[in-house]
């Protein structure tokens, strides 16, 4: 359940939706677990992730390969770049 920023260092709380930036983060788990054959599809789970607005104009959220997020600084284009409204 999301009820703070993403970020470890923000102690933003989620109050609202519009505000900030919301992430889906899908994950398929570990890749090839105890060399165990993997040609069965591995259950996805997907999670959301958000972050608050001071956060979301200069970090962004990946994906990490232990299923769980990383928190980066965005590229200078994107962080002056407005966002935009997609639908």
């Amino acid at each position: 359940m999301l009820f703070k920023c993403a970020n470890p260092s923000c102690s933003s709380r989620l109050r609202r939706l519009t505000e900030g930036k919301l992430f889906l983060v899908e994950s398929t788990g570990l890749k090839n677990p105890g060399g165990v054959d993997c040609r069965k599809k591995t259950p996805r789970r997907i999670e959301y992730f958000w972050l608050c607005n001071p956060c979301s104009s200069v970090l962004t959220l990946t994906a990490d390969s232990r299923g769980g997020i990383d928190v980066l600084p965005l590229r200078r284009e994107e962080a002056s770049q407005p966002a935009t409204a997609q639908g």
